[in-house]
């Protein structure tokens, strides 16, 4: 069994949400997907490109030092959909390159 992990902004440290709240991973675009995420803003919508072309969604952003963390799709193409969206509400997609993390109890 794995160690539950709390994930962080690289940015400033902020707790952003737990392993609990994982639900997979789309190695397409390098990124978490989370059913809820806490310190965290949601930007403009906007349209997807490159790999993720099709794709409308709102920007992520980091409520304590403004980093973006990853993207909240409000529609995906049907290779994404899946992962992205659970029954029509979508998911947290956060980059993993915006993130740290820690093993809890260590």
């Amino acid at each position: 069994m794995n160690a539950p992990f709390v994930m962080q902004c690289r940015g400033c440290r902020c707790v952003i949400s737990d392993s609990n709240q994982l639900v997979g991973t789309v190695e397409a675009l390098d990124a978490l997907v989370l059913d809820a995420v806490l310190g965290v803003r949601i930007d403009v919508l906007q349209t997807g490109s490159g790999k993720d072309a099709g794709c409308k969604f709102s920007a992520l952003k980091c409520s304590s030092c403004g980093g973006t963390l990853g993207r909240k799709y409000s529609s995906a193409t049907p290779e994404l959909h899946m992962v992205v969206s659970r029954d029509s509400q979508p998911r947290y997609t956060l980059r993993k390159e915006a993130l740290l993390s820690y093993v809890l109890g260590s």
